[in-house]
């Protein structure tokens, strides 16, 4: 097997005009000897499988058992979670928001020798009744939630990176393997190049709010990662219509310029709970009409009792399921692999795809991404 660690430039904000400063990562691993069957991205989401022995592992296993290309991207704002570098701090909004919960309780911080954030819980947990408060998670590497679109154009960048390793320049066949917000990111890369994915299978793909919840007794903390998006319409950072669109991977006009720019290409495989509270499953059976009503081929999965746990794939019916990212592959993919053995070839459509919202048309041109090869490490094993 060959392990391939590099950083490549990725690409700017252009909606809000912001340079990413530090380079984009990624790591991919293929066999040595024969030609891979396909390139399979296993995009985690926030936080997740953050381990680098069990990245090396799952990749080393899968490529190995399935003779493919198995690619990690840690992606803009990846370092967003507590366990993998960011900091959880209180902004400015927080910090109103927790004043009103002072003054409503009347809480004395007199005795409290230092403000911290494990002091300030300290003293909510003291207040008799159920507290809800927000904070904020800072990224590490000075980077911010983009909300997908930036997420979702690394993962091109890298796969237009892949293309020039002599050994897999010639290898067509793409999948997208998400969990949670890595499902949402997996569908966002269809959309954007709608030709260049063969299959998404997407578990519990999540973009609701609050992205992260902490609980104590008494005391939950609703977690925001930062983001430079705002509500307010005068400013140049504001969130409008449009840019919630782009974002949209169940908006059914674009779903339409989807199937004519990529000729239907993707196939789609969800998994999803019933008991999703953070991601409905009606939003995930919404999408799966809206992408067979525009002629693309579904595979809806809803779990939904207790005969669906059986404590080695499955673990509960919570978001996330506790379900094993390598039992989902041994169950899926060797059957995708068998029918692209088959499947007559679609190229990748050569056209920027073009997404008309309300006032702004986004045009998404992956010919010449310009990345810049910065190998930092290459392992033969």
């Amino acid at each position: 097997m060959i392990r391939v660690t590099k950083e490549i430039v990725s690409c700017d904000d252009f909606e809000l005009g912001i340079k990413r400063e530090t380079p984009l990562k990624y790591t991919i691993t293929y066999p040595k000897d024969v030609v891979a069957k396909a390139i399979v991205f296993i995009i985690p989401g926030f936080g997740e499988d953050t381990d680098s022995g069990y990245i090396e592992h799952i990749s080393d296993y899968v490529s190995r058992e399935f003779s493919v290309a198995v690619v990690n991207v840690f992606y803009h704002c990846f370092y967003s979670r507590e366990n993998n570098g960011a900091a959880l701090e209180f902004d400015d909004f927080d910090i109103a928001g927790l004043k009103k919960v002072i003054h409503k309780y009347n809480i004395d911080f007199s005795g409290v020798k230092e403000i911290t954030k494990e002091s300030i819980i300290q003293k909510l947990m003291e207040v008799n009744s159920a507290i809800n408060i927000s904070m904020t998670l800072v990224p590490k590497n000075g980077e911010y939630q983009n909300f997908g679109v930036m997420q979702a154009l690394a993962h091109l960048y890298v796969l237009k990176d892949i293309k020039k390793i002599e050994a897999l320049k010639n290898v067509n066949k793409t999948i997208c393997i998400g969990s949670s917000h890595g499902g949402y990111i997996a569908n966002m890369i269809a959309k954007i190049n709608p030709s260049a994915i063969d299959y998404v299978i997407d578990k519990d793909n999540n973009v609701n709010f609050p992205e992260y919840i902490l609980n104590s007794d008494k005391v939950k903390i609703n977690c925001f990662v930062q983001t430079y998006w705002m509500t307010d319409k005068i400013s140049k950072y504001y969130f409008s219509p449009d840019r919630e669109n782009i974002r949209n991977i169940n908006h059914y006009e674009h779903i339409k310029t989807m199937a004519k720019s990529g000729n239907c290409k993707t196939k789609y495989i969800f998994y999803h709970s019933v008991k999703d509270k953070l991601a409905p499953v009606g939003d995930k059976i919404a999408l799966t009409q809206t992408l067979r009503l525009n002629g693309f081929e579904c595979d809806v999965k809803i779990l939904e009792n207790k005969e669906d746990i059986d404590g080695k794939f499955i673990k509960n019916l919570e978001h996330g399921m506790g379900m094993s990212i390598k039992e989902l592959i041994n169950i899926e993919l060797p059957s995708i692999l068998k029918k692209l053995e088959t499947q007559e070839e679609i190229l990748n459509n050569p056209y920027p795809v073009q997404y008309k919202c309300r006032d702004v048309t986004y045009i998404f041109d992956l010919s010449d991404p310009k990345c810049i090869n910065n190998e930092k490490n290459c392992e033969i094993f």
